[in-house]
């Protein structure tokens, strides 16, 4: 039979320090009754990592996004990976994108409108998506809220509901008659 051994006792750096050491051997915080977890303590003794990892969730955990899509995963059977501090965000998709993007805009094979258009794009993605969200832990229910989106039409004229598809309805302000 295994043994099973404690994980030693880690302390807060400071008091004001915002994570506490889990009895798992985690860095923790206990946010509306759900415990959310920001990495092992023995491999961050200091809990700087952890606190960039809470920084980098705390606006989805204090939204009740996370807690909302553990709960999806278990009525699916899935259980939720933590994310690793090396996985690619939305936020860091986008930058990249952008940044290819930029490359064409200078040598003149897209327009600076084509390229305003696709940071306005990628700008609702991250915010509908989370832009602290990995990339890997995306799933259809994401893309269903993203197309659910209310999207401002190329034109600026009243709103698109699905940029995805040539025939979404656009409402306008203003109509054309031939």
């Amino acid at each position: 039979m295994a043994r099973v051994t404690k994980a030693p006792l880690v302390r807060k750096p400071h008091r004001d320090f915002p994570l506490t050491p889990h009895a798992s051997g985690r860095w923790c915080k206990k946010v509306k009754g759900h415990f959310y977890y920001f990495g092992r303590t023995d491999r961050d003794p200091d809990g700087a990592d952890a606190l960039q990892n809470w920084r980098d969730r705390k606006e989805a955990i204090l939204a009740g996004d996370e807690l909302e899509e553990l709960r999806e995963s278990r009525l699916h059977g899935k259980r939720r990976r933590q994310p690793t501090n090396d996985a690619l965000t939305v936020e860091e998709s986008r930058n990249a994108f952008l940044e290819a993007k930029e490359s064409l805009v200078a040598s003149g094979e897209i327009t600076k409108r084509h390229f305003h258009d696709l940071q306005a794009t990628t700008r609702i993605m991250r915010d509908t998506l989370g832009g602290h969200r990995s990339v890997e832990d995306l799933t259809p229910e994401h893309f269903r809220r993203l197309r659910d989106t209310r999207w401002p039409s190329v034109t600026g004229h009243g709103h698109c509901r699905m940029p995805f598809n040539e025939s979404a309805a656009c409402s306008s302000s203003h109509s054309t008659t031939s």
